[in-house]
């Protein structure tokens, strides 16, 4: 088999899985009883960040500062590590809130709205002022990031001007809440999701590699 051929078959099975995904969460979010749902407001608190320029950064510093840029330069959103950018609480001259590792977090403002992107941070430290962070109550941010993606932060947020999520947008979203054994074998059907896709993605990246080096060795010879 050629290289190429490789290639289109393990892009067709990350679609084919893709698509599973979706129909198997659609299956399980459109057809819940309402009385099962709850509010954001009940579900979580909301915090939001510092701009950088009201920051002292240190790479000695003990904490992490999360951008929206952070989404970019991590492979897997559930376990968000920060950039470079780094800080010690004391060294700071404004009250800081924050925040510990399994905060959610995703864009609040702008076209990064639309990418769709929630994230789970894996280290304490504070957001700047272009993300939320949700504290989940008695409910497992895992569960709550996969609604949220499903749902659609677009679909949430305000996209009359500059796309924009603030409290009032989200915190009366209903979210289904069912038994806790259901929802870890959602979390569980996500995880395997994830790395399915994961190994399908670096075997297509691998094929890419093998097909360039194949089309330059032959053009050298």
């Amino acid at each position: 088999m050629k290289a190429e051929d490789s290639i289109v078959l393990s892009e067709s099975a990350i679609c084919a899985l893709q698509d599973v995904r979706r129909k198997q969460y659609r299956l399980i979010f459109e057809r819940f009883e309402s009385s099962l749902s709850m509010t954001g407001k009940q579900l979580f608190d909301i915090f939001g960040g510092q701009a950088p320029s009201k920051m002292k950064f240190s790479s000695l510093g003990e904490l992490a500062y999360f951008k929206v840029d952070d989404f970019n330069n991590n492979d897997d959103s559930s376990n968000l590590v920060a950039s470079s950018e780094r800080f010690a609480a004391g060294e700071q001259s404004i009250k800081l809130s924050v925040l510990d590792s399994g905060f959610i977090v995703f864009p609040k403002r702008g076209a990064a709205i639309f990418k769709n992107r929630v994230g789970i941070i894996a280290c304490r430290g504070i957001t700047d002022t272009n993300l939320m962070a949700l504290k989940c109550k008695n409910i497992e941010s895992a569960y709550i990031k996969i609604y949220l993606e499903w749902f659609g932060l677009y679909n949430i947020s305000d996209n009359s001007g500059i796309p924009q999520i603030n409290n009032k947008h989200i915190e009366p979203l209903r979210i289904p809440v069912f038994d806790a054994d259901f929802r870890s074998k959602i979390i569980g059907f996500e995880q395997d999701f994830k790395l399915s896709e994961g190994s399908l993605v670096k075997k297509t990246h691998f094929l890419k590699v093998v097909k360039t080096f194949l089309i330059n060795s032959a053009v050298r010879k």
